[in-house]
């Protein structure tokens, strides 16, 4: 019986083939999940490929082709924690006789991983497995590092994985950015309505899409982003502690105020006290996001260098 004849891959072509397919796009998951499938189906020994990308407890499963696959991989650890350690690419003949190998497939025999490096940082890494002992040559190893290469010419990796582990600053500076943009919405709804000029039904229709929203947003503050900002310095902890109590009231007087206009029919019965009180309860909101932009925010960023 003859034995099969593996084709020989053109690594010069794949390069090509794979700069063209990425070309014109940018968007990490967009390339990285087209990059993950265009690698499985043009390496005949391949019956896994994919990313991995780093997180603050390891790494992370990303885009890939190939058989579900360990979700998280603690530091160091397997082949790909390997390659992360020691920055540069492993070629692994028989996974079953490296010591720390992590069996995601028991099917895999041998494997390729090479590492994602932004000024010295792993941001991530590529990872080939084979059902086939000794799956790849040293001349896969120097071509799939190539066409790495041509990925992440066309790729752009955001910073928190060029930088390495997220820190604070780098979590508040995110997080108020988009508590900004929660703000702007919040603005807006209430911009674009005259309590005056809406019926009981209508006014009731407003209240129910823009309190979950408001209450939502207020909840995670008080969760998430006070408690942070409260690990700031002497200055910016007691700001926060402030506005914290600020919003906890904001939020006690919303919560009231929907307790009691709980039904289209008692705003109709005395929709005067309805539109008196809704403007109470605005103004208190838009109180508590002035504090917070004017005041809060700008120290936050000042303090952490943003």
């Amino acid at each position: 019986m003859l034995s099969q004849v593996r084709p020989v891959v053109d690594y010069d072509l794949l390069v090509l083939q794979a700069d063209a397919l990425l070309s014109g796009e940018t968007d990490l998951l967009a390339n990285a999940a087209n990059f993950a499938a265009f690698i499985f189906e043009a390496l005949p020994q391949a019956n896994w490929a994919g990313f991995y990308f780093s997180a603050d407890d390891g790494l992370v499963l990303g885009p890939f082709c190939g058989k579900p696959a360990c979700t998280r991989l603690a530091h160091g650890r397997g082949v790909c924690g390997e390659a992360t350690r020691q920055m540069r690419t492993i070629l692994v003949d028989d996974v079953n006789a490296f010591a720390d190998h992590i069996a995601c497939d028991s099917n895999s025999r041998s494997e390729v991983v090479v590492p994602i490096i932004f000024d010295k940082i792993v941001a991530g890494v590529f990872d080939v497995d084979s059902p086939e002992l000794a799956g790849f040559t040293p001349t896969d190893q120097a071509g799939i590092e190539r066409l790495v290469t041509t990925f992440l010419r066309r790729t752009a990796f955001p910073a928190r994985l060029r930088r390495g582990r997220t820190t604070l600053c780098d979590e508040l500076a995110r997080a108020i950015c988009e508590y900004r943009l929660e703000h702007a919405d919040i603005l807006v709804r209430f911009d674009g309505i005259d309590i005056a000029t809406l019926s009981p039904e209508q006014a009731f229709t407003y209240i129910e899409e823009i309190a979950p929203i408001t209450l939502a947003h207020m909840r995670h503050e008080a969760t998430w982003l006070f408690p942070r900002l409260m690990q700031g310095g002497d200055m910016l902890k007691k700001r926060s502690e402030h506005i914290a109590r600020e919003a906890n009231d904001a939020a006690a007087h919303l919560e009231e105020f929907l307790e009691t206009w709980m039904s289209p029919q008692i705003i109709s019965d005395d929709i005067t006290r309805f539109r008196s009180e809704f403007r109470s309860v605005e103004r208190t909101i838009r109180g508590r996001i002035a504090a917070e932009e004017e005041d809060l925010f700008t120290a936050a960023l000042a303090e952490f260098g943003r």
